[in-house]
């Protein structure tokens, strides 16, 4: 990522096992909560965070 966060893949899952909002929208990506902060990664925070209020409203 951008603010040199290493990503494991730590499970393959079918389609229909993956997990989804309450609309129906599948995730992207499943993050450990305690891995953020735990690496001091507070940037990659920030831009979910920004993301999130983004399309929230209404930018893309």
């Amino acid at each position: 990522g951008r603010h040199g966060n290493k990503g494991v893949i730590a499970r393959i899952l079918p389609v229909e096992d993956m997990p989804f909002l309450p609309d129906g929208t599948p995730l992207d990506i499943v993050l450990n909560p305690i891995g953020v902060p735990s690496r001091m990664n507070l940037g990659q925070i920030f831009e979910a965070h920004l993301g999130w209020a983004a399309n929230e409203l209404g930018f893309k």
